[in-house]
């Protein structure tokens, strides 16, 4: 594996008077750019006890951030951060418990190999791929991010399952930061199905397929994604959770 890059930028520091880059709600704020979305909205999200559904369906009341104008119209995912309370997380979930520790632990070593990146909420399917991991920091604390896909089976990397994640934690450790955006590369597939049932064969049956796959993207310039990951980052980094 590539070795995982730590990003060692200044912060920027958020303007007061821009207004219309400015996004706050609940004692969140961030800057958002006209490249990646046309506008933000914000809104608490009740509690989802493990009593109302399967375990990876559970959450406690927390905040939820969603972009429109997005420039990735066709994705199973949505445009999205979430700020879950860690505390009433663990709580109410052993296994989202389990990650957020994990997640502890990896920004607390930093380590070079990752065979496993903690995300929340959890998924009713496995990280079969991650490429282009990256430890950034943010306002008021830290996380790792990196491009991946989720899948119930071995099907080719494509463009309508791809996504950005960053994954981080306060510096006081009480909010964890899961932060979702669709990402697209012009090379990979539209969907899994677009690619005749033989090519697809013989991509998923190649040992290397995977591996191969995550180094050449690793390798790829940020701004040859849709939307740039350096804009994506650059939003990360202007988060603040003041409460």
């Amino acid at each position: 594996m590539q070795p995982i890059r730590e990003e060692t930028i200044s912060l920027p520091t958020l303007p007061v008077a821009q207004n219309d880059s400015l996004f706050s709600f609940e004692g969140v704020s961030l800057l958002h750019d006209p490249a990646i979305s046309s506008g933000v909205s914000g809104e608490v999200m009740p509690v989802k006890p493990l009593s109302d559904g399967p375990y990876w369906d559970v959450n406690p009341e927390f905040r939820k951030i969603v972009f429109s104008g997005y420039p990735v119209a066709e994705s199973v995912h949505q445009s999205v951060i979430a700020i879950y309370p860690t505390d009433e997380f663990r709580t109410m979930s052993e296994p989202s418990g389990k990650e957020i520790e994990l997640l502890q632990g990896i920004l607390n070593e930093k380590p070079n190999n990752l065979d496993k990146i903690p995300v929340l909420p959890l998924q009713n399917s496995a990280q079969v791929f991650r490429s282009n991991i990256k430890y950034i920091p943010f306002q008021n604390g830290s996380g790792v991010r990196f491009v991946g896909m989720n899948s119930q089976g071995i099907v080719p990397v494509n463009n309508n399952e791809l996504f950005y994640a960053f994954q981080g934690l306060t510096a006081d450790g009480r909010y964890y930061i899961s932060v979702i955006m669709p990402v697209n590369y012009p090379t990979l597939p539209a969907k899994w199905d677009s690619l005749p049932a033989e090519e697809r064969l013989n991509m998923v049956q190649n040992p290397q397929y995977l591996s191969d796959l995550a180094a050449n993207l690793s390798a790829q310039p940020e701004n040859s994604f849709l939307p740039d990951l350096a804009k994506l980052d650059a939003l990360v980094q202007s988060i603040v959770v003041k409460q």
